[in-house]
C-alpha cells in the first residue's frame, strides 16, 4: 500500500494514487491520513482524475478512485 523511503531528511512517502484504477480503494494509516488527503486532492486536480475520501472511526483514510 504505502511505501516510505528513508533519506537523510524526513521520510518520503510514495503515494499509490497514480497507479489506481477506477473503482479501486486504498487505506492510508492514521499517521499519514492528513497529508494523504491533501496530496490526493492536489493530485486529482493536476491529473483530472476523481477520488472520494473519508475517514473511518479508527482514523484510517479511505481513498476510492471514482473517475
Amino acid at each position: 500500500m504505502l511505501t516510505t523511503v528513508k533519506n537523510e531528511k524526513p521520510k518520503r512517502v510514495s503515494w499509490p494514487f497514480r497507479d489506481m484504477e477506477v473503482g479501486e480503494v486504498v487505506g492510508i494509516d492514521k499517521a499519514h491520513a492528513g497529508k494523504g488527503q491533501t496530496y490526493v486532492h492536489v493530485y486529482a486536480r493536476q491529473s483530472g482524475k476523481k477520488f472520494t475520501t473519508y475517514t473511518q472511526s479508527d482514523g484510517v483514510l479511505v481513498v476510492e478512485r471514482t473517475k
